[in-house]
């Protein structure tokens, strides 16, 4: 309480574990979007920021539930970004973009919704009380996705699980030449002969526990 009153945001994290309402919401809107979806609340005090200008790696449907809230948006610096590649790696130019004229700029009030996709810089101000939003992420499956599952059915191929020459210095691309090529070949073979059932078993057992 006395963070609170000091201006810091409380955050409500994975509520869609929690409360049987958001739930229900989770589940029905990953069922009719594809992807996984978790649930965040934020309570912030009034005339205060919780987080400084910064992008999230999912996409992001805002739900203002009390209060208001002024949220200042600005185009990506590193478009569709993935799970590992948060803002901090850009950190530099995500904070020159903050500072140059916004692409769009809203209140929010309850009752609105607001549709940031992943990759677009934010920030949000608490208006004249208490204001408390849900943060509703979509996990978003990419083609990445696609290509590491492709890779994990590379895996059963023998040519491509063979050991490099014991001494190789893997930091030298002439002695990383001859094994890359074959490397390649082999992989654009098997590629070739995958098919979507194939991959599709593969990305079922990872959505199952998501």
């Amino acid at each position: 309480l006395d963070l609170f009153a000091a201006g810091h945001t409380i955050v409500l994290q994975a509520l869609h574990r929690f409360w049987p309402p958001l739930i229900a919401l989770a589940g029905t809107l990953s069922a009719e979007l594809g992807h996984p979806v978790q649930i965040n609340a934020y309570i912030t005090p009034q005339q205060s920021q919780g987080f400084a200008a910064h992008y999230d790696v999912h996409d992001v449907f805002v739900l203002q539930i009390a209060g208001s809230k002024r949220w200042i948006i600005h185009d990506p610096v590193h478009p569709d970004p993935l799970r590992d590649q948060p803002w901090t790696q850009h950190r530099s130019a995500v904070e020159s973009r903050a500072r140059t004229a916004p692409r769009s700029e809203s209140v929010l009030e309850a009752g609105d919704v607001l549709y940031l996709p992943r990759g677009f810089i934010h920030s949000a101000e608490a208006l004249g009380g208490v204001s408390v939003h849900l943060t509703v992420g979509i996990h978003n499956h990419t083609r990445h996705d696609l290509t590491r599952a492709l890779l994990e059915l590379a895996a059963d191929d023998p040519r491509l699980r063979r050991t490099l020459p014991m001494g190789v210095d893997v930091r030298d691309p002439d002695q990383l030449e001859t094994d890359l090529a074959s490397t390649v070949e082999a992989l654009t073979e098997l590629i070739r002969e995958i098919s979507p059932a194939d991959v599709a078993r593969v990305m079922e057992r990872r959505d199952r526990g998501s």
